[in-house]
């Protein structure tokens, strides 16, 4: 799946990496995010948000396709229509699917496959640098998205292990192994949970 995220840009960002998007009343930049069917990332790809999302798309899934050379079908919006899928079906040998909605669907509507690719992004603003585009230069802000590929949630290593820590010290302390519970206070202090 492919879609684009406009986000606002801080004052760090610099006016030559930086665009208008109509669209979405946004000045800042855009993000082009290729996902698998899981909806995990394959490829990010930061530009200004002036850029179309079918010229995005063109850098994303051609990216998409180094990384990933099994992917064959590409599930897209309304706004990768046009050009782009017989472009995408000749120099990428992929299949562009637009997901349109039904006919005579008015108001919201849940469309098939495209809610996981709205779900990552999602996650990605989760994060809270990533709500704002903060950084310079756009290969900065691909590798502060990068990261959630290896755990979308954005739940890190240390919220892990807040969370078996009572667990693992109510079960220590009733088997009076006082020595697991040294060893894990001197690990994490239970003060500073």
């Amino acid at each position: 799946m492919v879609d684009a995220q406009a986000v606002k840009g801080a004052d760090t960002v610099g006016t030559d990496t930086r665009g208008w998007d109509g669209g979405k009343r946004v000045n800042g930049r855009k993000r082009h995010v290729v996902t698998d069917s899981l909806g995990l990332l394959v490829v990010v790809l930061v530009t200004a948000a002036s850029v179309q999302d079918r010229d995005g798309g063109r850098l994303a899934l051609s990216r998409a396709k180094t990384v990933m050379p099994s992917m064959v079908l590409v599930w897209a919006d309304g706004g990768y229509a046009g050009r782009l899928v017989a472009w995408v079906a000749e120099h990428c040998r992929m299949t562009l699917d637009i997901v349109r909605k039904p006919k005579g669907k008015v108001g919201f509507s849940v469309l098939p496959h495209r809610w996981l690719i709205e779900r990552t992004l999602a996650w990605i603003v989760r994060g809270r640098r990533l709500d704002h585009d903060y950084e310079r230069l756009p290969a900065h802000s691909e590798a502060m998205i990068t990261p959630l590929a290896v755990d979308p949630r954005g739940v890190t290593l240390s919220e892990h292990f807040l969370r078996l820590r009572p667990i693992a010290v109510t079960t220590a302390a009733r088997k009076n192994d006082h020595r697991l519970v040294r060893a894990m206070d001197s690990i994490l202090p239970l003060n500073s949970v």
